[in-house]
């Protein structure tokens, strides 16, 4: 393991925080979002296939991103993971455990607590074009000192989304706040009205597919790298058993809200009882 990782398993409340603000590191951050506007949020299926890396592990894993209508839903090995706009619900699947468990967007909103005001305003230069994933893409390069870290973005800008359907494809999407690389990414992707084709609407911002996000974060001394890759893109649909709760399966509480509650319930145990 690279000593850059191995040294920032250190066990620091800063470290903690930083740690669970990497984008990739949820899962439904890659999926969540807030209410649908008049039309879908995905007019035409879209299928993305994501190798991402686990900055402490240092393990890599894949994830396949069905977003289609008002739906997305991510898959990794077992778990699926289905965020429904409409009914403003997430349904979690683990099919090695045979469980399944129901959350609405409002409830994960309360776990995860007060949403940051601050915005990054790092500049962000555009350094060439390449290809990576197989895709011609813009590359992009910002430096936040205030977050303490450096970002490398590719986009494709002929893989045009709403601003909505951006924030659900990046995790910066309601209940989730994204955090300042999501910014950046947002910065990067969105398209020039003059670029942006002539199907989509003047008057609302269209913005590309991050095809490679790189992220460096800095924390005592330290540097934590992150990596989320878009290996492929296609239009499938996600198969109608990705979907389906299996026969038999139990019903739990979420695991997100579960540890929420037991922090809580932690707190509220008298000092003298700890």
């Amino acid at each position: 393991m690279r000593r850059d990782v191995a040294l920032s398993r250190a066990s620091s409340p800063y470290m903690a925080r930083l740690t669970r603000s990497v984008p990739f590191i949820a899962l439904l951050a890659l999926v969540l979002v807030g209410a649908a506007e008049a039309g879908p949020l995905f007019t035409k299926p879209l299928h993305v296939t994501r190798a991402v890396d686990e900055p402490l592990s240092g393990r890599t894993f894949v994830v396949e991103e069905y977003c289609f209508g008002n739906r997305v839903v991510t898959v990794r090995g077992d778990r699926t993971v289905i965020a429904d706009y409409e009914r403003r619900e997430i349904t979690e699947i683990d099919r090695a455990k045979a469980t399944y468990s129901l959350m609405k967007f409002d409830d994960l909103a309360a776990a995860h607590g007060p949403r940051r005001t601050r915005t990054s305003e790092a500049p962000l230069v555009r350094t060439g074009s390449d290809r990576r994933g197989g895709r011609n893409v813009e590359v992009f390069t910002a430096d936040d000192r205030a977050a303490r870290l450096r970002a490398e973005i590719a986009v494709d800008p002929t893989i045009e989304l709403s601003r909505d359907a951006f924030d659900v494809v990046i995790g910066a999407a309601y209940p989730a706040d994204g955090g300042p690389a999501a910014d950046l990414a947002r910065g990067a992707a969105k398209i020039s009205p003059v670029t942006a084709s002539a199907a989509a609407t003047t008057a609302a911002d269209r913005y590309g597919l991050p095809i490679e996000q790189i992220v460096r974060w800095d924390a005592a001394g330290e540097t934590i790298i992150s990596s989320n890759r878009v290996t492929r893109v296609g239009d499938e649909m996600a198969p109608p058993d990705l979907m389906a709760i299996p026969p038999g399966a139990r019903r739990v509480e979420s695991h997100r809200l579960e540890a929420k509650r037991l922090a809580d319930e932690i707190d509220s145990v008298p000092a003298r009882k700890h």
